[in-house]
Protein backbone atom coordinates (compact mmCIF):
# COMPACT_ATOMS: atom_id res chain seq x y z
CA UNK A 1 0.00 0.00 0.00
CA UNK A 2 1.46 3.32 -1.06
CA UNK A 3 1.42 6.59 0.86
CA UNK A 4 0.58 9.85 -0.20
CA UNK A 5 2.91 11.91 0.90
CA UNK A 6 2.47 15.59 2.20
CA UNK A 7 3.94 17.54 0.05
CA UNK A 8 1.96 15.45 -2.88
CA UNK A 9 -1.35 16.32 -1.23
CA UNK A 10 -0.30 20.30 -0.40
CA UNK A 11 0.95 20.20 -4.68
CA UNK A 12 -2.54 18.95 -5.83
CA UNK A 13 -4.59 21.29 -3.37
CA UNK A 14 -2.63 24.01 -4.63
CA UNK A 15 -3.04 23.14 -8.11
CA UNK A 16 -6.56 22.41 -8.14
CA UNK A 17 -7.67 25.20 -5.49
CA UNK A 18 -5.53 27.66 -8.27
CA UNK A 19 -7.63 25.67 -11.27
CA UNK A 20 -11.01 25.95 -9.68
CA UNK A 21 -11.03 29.90 -9.83
CA UNK A 22 -10.38 29.63 -13.42
CA UNK A 23 -13.57 30.49 -15.60
CA UNK A 24 -11.74 29.83 -19.53
CA UNK A 25 -11.54 26.29 -20.05
CA UNK A 26 -8.27 27.02 -22.35
CA UNK A 27 -7.13 29.33 -19.26
CA UNK A 28 -7.17 25.98 -16.71
CA UNK A 29 -6.16 23.65 -19.29
CA UNK A 30 -3.14 25.90 -20.33
CA UNK A 31 -2.39 26.06 -16.23
CA UNK A 32 -2.76 22.49 -15.65
CA UNK A 33 -0.38 21.55 -18.47
CA UNK A 34 2.38 24.25 -17.00
CA UNK A 35 1.80 23.17 -13.35
CA UNK A 36 1.83 19.54 -13.75
CA UNK A 37 4.01 19.51 -16.45
CA UNK A 38 5.03 15.74 -17.56
CA UNK A 39 3.47 14.11 -14.16
CA UNK A 40 0.72 12.35 -15.76
CA UNK A 41 -0.18 11.27 -12.09
CA UNK A 42 -0.65 14.84 -10.52
CA UNK A 43 -2.72 15.53 -13.32
CA UNK A 44 -4.94 12.42 -13.08
CA UNK A 45 -5.74 13.50 -9.26
CA UNK A 46 -6.29 17.01 -10.47
CA UNK A 47 -8.31 16.13 -13.10
CA UNK A 48 -10.14 13.96 -10.53
CA UNK A 49 -10.98 16.54 -8.17
CA UNK A 50 -11.74 18.82 -10.82
CA UNK A 51 -14.55 16.38 -12.56
CA UNK A 52 -16.31 15.85 -9.13
CA UNK A 53 -19.96 16.18 -8.34
CA UNK A 54 -20.82 16.64 -4.56
CA UNK A 55 -23.99 14.94 -3.56
CA UNK A 56 -25.86 15.51 -0.15
CA UNK A 57 -28.80 15.85 1.83
CA UNK A 58 -31.28 18.27 3.39
CA UNK A 59 -33.49 17.13 5.81
CA UNK A 60 -36.49 19.76 4.90
CA UNK A 61 -37.81 21.28 2.00
CA UNK A 62 -38.25 20.00 -1.52
CA UNK A 63 -41.50 20.00 -2.79
CA UNK A 64 -43.46 18.02 0.40
CA UNK A 65 -40.95 20.05 2.79
CA UNK A 66 -39.84 16.52 3.93
CA UNK A 67 -36.47 16.59 2.69
CA UNK A 68 -34.34 16.28 -0.71
CA UNK A 69 -31.19 14.49 -2.09
CA UNK A 70 -28.80 16.98 -4.46
CA UNK A 71 -26.32 17.21 -6.48
CA UNK A 72 -24.02 20.39 -7.11
CA UNK A 73 -20.36 20.48 -9.36
CA UNK A 74 -17.40 20.95 -7.19
CA UNK A 75 -18.02 24.69 -8.38
CA UNK A 76 -21.06 25.35 -7.48
CA UNK A 77 -22.91 25.18 -10.55
CA UNK A 78 -25.32 22.59 -11.70
CA UNK A 79 -27.34 22.08 -8.18
CA UNK A 80 -29.70 19.43 -9.11
CA UNK A 81 -32.28 17.86 -6.92
CA UNK A 82 -32.25 14.60 -7.23
CA UNK A 83 -35.57 13.60 -4.78
CA UNK A 84 -37.67 15.55 -3.07
CA UNK A 85 -39.14 13.09 -0.26
CA UNK A 86 -43.11 12.81 0.36
CA UNK A 87 -42.82 11.71 3.74
CA UNK A 88 -44.77 8.24 2.46
CA UNK A 89 -43.22 5.35 1.89
CA UNK A 90 -40.38 7.08 0.66
CA UNK A 91 -39.06 8.70 3.77
CA UNK A 92 -38.71 11.51 5.06
CA UNK A 93 -36.07 13.78 6.83
CA UNK A 94 -32.74 12.15 5.84
CA UNK A 95 -29.77 11.99 7.86
CA UNK A 96 -25.81 11.59 7.34
CA UNK A 97 -23.82 11.19 4.57
CA UNK A 98 -24.86 9.54 1.01
CA UNK A 99 -22.51 6.44 0.28
CA UNK A 100 -22.00 6.32 -3.24
CA UNK A 101 -21.52 2.82 -5.06
CA UNK A 102 -21.05 2.46 -8.31
CA UNK A 103 -23.92 4.42 -10.31
CA UNK A 104 -26.10 4.52 -6.68
CA UNK A 105 -25.99 6.64 -3.68
CA UNK A 106 -27.63 4.91 -0.61
CA UNK A 107 -28.61 6.82 2.56
CA UNK A 108 -30.84 7.01 5.38
CA UNK A 109 -34.39 8.97 6.13
CA UNK A 110 -35.47 9.34 10.23
CA UNK A 111 -39.08 9.34 9.32
CA UNK A 112 -41.69 7.81 6.40
CA UNK A 113 -40.97 4.36 5.42
CA UNK A 114 -43.86 1.22 5.65
CA UNK A 115 -43.96 1.96 9.86
CA UNK A 116 -43.40 6.16 9.65
CA UNK A 117 -40.04 5.18 11.80
CA UNK A 118 -37.78 5.80 8.28
CA UNK A 119 -36.28 3.75 5.78
CA UNK A 120 -33.13 2.77 4.24
CA UNK A 121 -32.50 5.12 0.64
CA UNK A 122 -31.34 4.07 -3.05
CA UNK A 123 -31.19 6.41 -5.63
CA UNK A 124 -29.75 5.11 -8.85
CA UNK A 125 -27.64 7.98 -11.03
CA UNK A 126 -27.70 7.79 -14.62
CA UNK A 127 -24.10 6.95 -16.49
CA UNK A 128 -22.56 9.58 -18.84
CA UNK A 129 -20.16 8.41 -21.05
CA UNK A 130 -16.82 10.00 -20.29
CA UNK A 131 -15.52 13.12 -22.39
CA UNK A 132 -13.45 11.17 -25.64
CA UNK A 133 -10.83 13.14 -27.42
CA UNK A 134 -10.37 12.26 -31.39
CA UNK A 135 -7.15 13.70 -32.91
CA UNK A 136 -5.60 13.32 -36.28
CA UNK A 137 -2.23 12.13 -36.69
CA UNK A 138 -0.98 11.70 -39.74
CA UNK A 139 -2.49 8.60 -41.22
CA UNK A 140 -3.73 7.73 -38.00
CA UNK A 141 -6.85 8.88 -36.00
CA UNK A 142 -5.82 8.70 -31.82
CA UNK A 143 -8.69 8.52 -29.77
CA UNK A 144 -8.40 8.95 -25.99
CA UNK A 145 -10.99 9.23 -22.86
CA UNK A 146 -10.45 9.31 -19.01
CA UNK A 147 -9.01 5.85 -17.33
CA UNK A 148 -11.16 6.45 -14.13
CA UNK A 149 -14.34 5.75 -16.84
CA UNK A 150 -14.40 1.75 -16.30
CA UNK A 151 -16.89 -0.85 -18.36
CA UNK A 152 -16.98 1.92 -21.64
CA UNK A 153 -15.59 0.22 -24.66
CA UNK A 154 -15.09 2.33 -27.94
CA UNK A 155 -17.21 1.24 -30.81
CA UNK A 156 -17.35 2.29 -34.09
CA UNK A 157 -20.00 2.25 -37.41
CA UNK A 158 -19.74 3.62 -40.51
CA UNK A 159 -23.18 4.97 -40.85
CA UNK A 160 -25.59 6.55 -38.37
CA UNK A 161 -28.62 5.85 -40.05
CA UNK A 162 -31.04 3.71 -38.01
CA UNK A 163 -30.26 1.08 -37.09
CA UNK A 164 -26.53 1.94 -37.14
CA UNK A 165 -24.27 -1.40 -36.67
CA UNK A 166 -21.45 -1.07 -33.70
CA UNK A 167 -18.94 -2.55 -33.60
CA UNK A 168 -15.89 -2.66 -30.97
CA UNK A 169 -12.83 -1.57 -32.04
CA UNK A 170 -9.74 -3.06 -31.69
CA UNK A 171 -6.97 -3.05 -30.85
CA UNK A 172 -7.63 -2.91 -26.84
CA UNK A 173 -7.23 0.86 -25.42
CA UNK A 174 -3.67 0.81 -23.86
CA UNK A 175 -2.74 3.93 -21.54
CA UNK A 176 -0.93 6.51 -22.11
CA UNK A 177 -0.62 10.00 -19.88
CA UNK A 178 -3.63 8.92 -18.00
CA UNK A 179 -6.12 8.39 -20.93
CA UNK A 180 -7.38 5.31 -22.29
CA UNK A 181 -5.97 5.29 -25.72
CA UNK A 182 -6.70 3.78 -29.24
CA UNK A 183 -4.83 4.57 -32.42
CA UNK A 184 -6.43 3.67 -35.50
CA UNK A 185 -5.68 3.89 -39.28
CA UNK A 186 -7.46 6.76 -41.49
CA UNK A 187 -9.46 4.67 -44.22
CA UNK A 188 -11.01 5.60 -47.27
CA UNK A 189 -14.39 4.75 -45.25
CA UNK A 190 -15.93 7.78 -42.68
CA UNK A 191 -16.24 6.38 -38.92
CA UNK A 192 -17.88 7.41 -36.39
CA UNK A 193 -17.08 6.90 -32.79
CA UNK A 194 -18.71 6.15 -29.48
CA UNK A 195 -17.95 4.83 -25.87
CA UNK A 196 -20.76 2.33 -24.66
CA UNK A 197 -21.48 0.15 -21.74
Amino acid sequence: MSVERPENKAAIREIFLKALEMQSPSEREAYLQGACGSDAALRARVDALLDSTLYGTASSGGSSGNGTVFKVNIDGTGFTTLHSFSGGRDGASPLASLILSSNTLYGTASGGGDLGDGTVLSISLPVTPPQRTVSPSGAYVILAWPTNASGFSLQSTTNLVSPAAWTTVSPEPVVLNGQNTVTNPVSGTQQFYRLSR
